[in-house]
C-alpha cells in the first residue's frame, strides 16, 4: 500500500467526524468522569443486583476506580484498548456462554482493513470483532457511528473518545453529498495511513434479520477515488474491504426490535410515521451490552479482490455472499424457521427442552408481535437456503 500513501490531510477537515484528539480527548474524558450518571450506569452494569440504598457509597467507589483505571491514558487508542481488555472482557464472560471466531488467522499483521459487517446490535457488533482481533494481537480499529446516536453531549463524548468517527445523516441533498465526500476521504486516509475501520453494511440494524448490504455504502467509499488516479476496480481493491458476519444465538434486543417493528407496521397502516422515543437508541445500547447473548460467533472473510468490478451493486453482492453463507445458524434459528413455515423440516436441530426455554423469552410480548421476533430469527435460515438452492 506504500505507493498509495497520500499526504496527511489537515486535521480540521475532519474535525466534525473524527475521534477526539489531544486536548479534545482529555477535556471530554474529564467531563465524563465528572458525570454522575455515567458512574451509575457503570455500577449497574458491573453489579446489577446491588441494593440501591447503598448506591451513593458504591458510586463513589466506582468513581475512584474509574479514575484509577484510566490514569495516564492520553489518547483514544490507549482508552479503547483498555476498555476492550478490562470492561469488554467482563461483558463477554458475563453475557456469553461461548465466544468463537473464524477467518482472523488469514488477516495480515500491519495491514489495514475496511471491515463491512452485518448489523444486529448498536454497540456489540464492532466490539466483539475488535475484541477478538485484539486477542490475536491486532491493534484496535476505528468504528463508524451514525449521528442519530449523538443524543446528548455525554453520549457524543463517550463515542468520540472511544476511537469512533461519525457518519452524518438526514442532511439536505447538497449538504449530504458534501458530508459523504468528506467521509469518503476520511475513510480513504485512515485505511491508507493509520487504522483499520469497521462500518455496518447499511444504515440501521437489521431488525428483520435480513443481512443485506446497501450498495450506497460502496458508492460512498468511491466518491473520492478520482483523487487517487485509480479506476473504480483498483480503488475498491486498494481498500481491503473485508466482510464480517456476527452471529448471536440470542439477540440481546430481540423483543425491543420486534415491538418497534410492530409499531412501525401499525403506524404505516394508519399512514402515520413512526418516531423513536427519547433515548430509545441509548436504551438499546445499554440492553445490548448487559443482556444475555448465549453463543456468539464472529466470521472474518478475506479482502475482496477482482480484476474487474462492474459497479457498487456487484461489490455489495460479494459482501452478502460471504455474510449470508457464514452467518452461524443456531438451534433457535432453525426452530423459528419451523414455526414460521409451519413445518418440522429442521426438528433434528433442536430439542423440546430448548424450544420451551427459547419460547419462554417471549411470554410477555403481545401475540401480534411474536411473528416479528420469530421472523428475524428465521430469516438467516431463509437466506442460507437460497445459497443452497
Amino acid at each position: 500500500m506504500d505507493e498509495l500513501k497520500l499526504e496527511e490531510t489537515a486535521v480540521d477537515e475532519f474535525a466534525d467526524i473524527r475521534p477526539y484528539e489531544g486536548k479534545e480527548f482529555t477535556d471530554a474524558l474529564a467531563r465524563l468522569l465528572a458525570d454522575k450518571n455515567l458512574v451509575t450506569v457503570f455500577r449497574r452494569q458491573a453489579w446489577p443486583a446491588f441494593p440501591e440504598f447503598l448506591a451513593p457509597v458504591v458510586d463513589t467507589l466506582c468513581h475512584w476506580y474509574l479514575k484509577w483505571l484510566i490514569r495516564g491514558v492520553k489518547t483514544s487508542d490507549e482508552l479503547h484498548a483498555l476498555i476492550l481488555e478490562r470492561l469488554i472482557s467482563f461483558v463477554v464472560k458475563s453475557t456469553m456462554t461461548e465466544f468463537t471466531s473464524t477467518g482472523s488467522e488469514d488477516l495480515e499483521a500491519g495491514k489495514h482493513y475496511l471491515f463491512i459487517s452485518n448489523h444486529r446490535d448498536i454497540a456489540m457488533d464492532p466490539v466483539v470483532a475488535d475484541y477478538m482481533l485484539l486477542k490475536r494481537g491486532f491493534p484496535s480499529f476505528q468504528t463508524a457511528f451514525g449521528d442519530n446516536l449523538l443524543t446528548s453531549r455525554e453520549v457524543a463524548d463517550a463515542i468520540r473518545i472511544n476511537k469512533a468517527f461519525i457518519v452524518q445523516r438526514g442532511l439536505e441533498p447538497l449538504a449530504q453529498l458534501k458530508s459523504s465526500m468528506i467521509l469518503s476521504k476520511y475513510i480513504r486516509e485512515t485505511i491508507y495511513n493509520k487504522d483499520s475501520i469497521w462500518i455496518a453494511q447499511r444504515e440501521g440494524r437489521a431488525k428483520d434479520g435480513d443481512d443485506k448490504t446497501n450498495p450506497a455504502i460502496i458508492k460512498m467509499f468511491a466518491l473520492c477515488n478520482r483523487q487517487t488516479g485509480l479506476s473504480f476496480s483498483e480503488y475498491i481493491n486498494s481498500l481491503n474491504i473485508t466482510p464480517v458476519a456476527v452471529s448471536y444465538e440470542f439477540d440481546p434486543c430481540d423483543r425491543l426490535k420486534a415491538r418497534e417493528a410492530a409499531r412501525r407496521m401499525e403506524k404505516s397502516l394508519r399512514n402515520e410515521v413512526y418516531e423513536k422515543r427519547k433515548n430509545e437508541d441509548f436504551i438499546s445500547i445499554v440492553l445490548g451490552i448487559q443482556n444475555k447473548k448465549g453463543r456468539v460467533n464472529v466470521a472474518f472473510g478475506k479482502p475482496l479482490y477482482r480484476e474487474e468490478w462492474k459497479n457498487a451493486k456487484e461489490v455489495a453482492q460479494a459482501i452478502d455472499d460471504f455474510i449470508l453463507t457464514n452467518y452461524k445458524l443456531w438451534p433457535c434459528n432453525y426452530l423459528a424457521y419451523d414455526i414460521m413455515h409451519n413445518t418440522d423440516k429442521y426438528v433434528k436441530n433442536y430439542t423440546k427442552e430448548y424450544r420451551d426455554k427459547f419460547m419462554a423469552r417471549f411470554r410477555r410480548i403481545p401475540p401480534a408481535t411474536l411473528p416479528y421476533v420469530l421472523g428475524a430469527y428465521a430469516k438467516p435460515v431463509d437466506n442460507a437456503e437460497l445459497y443452497i438452492e
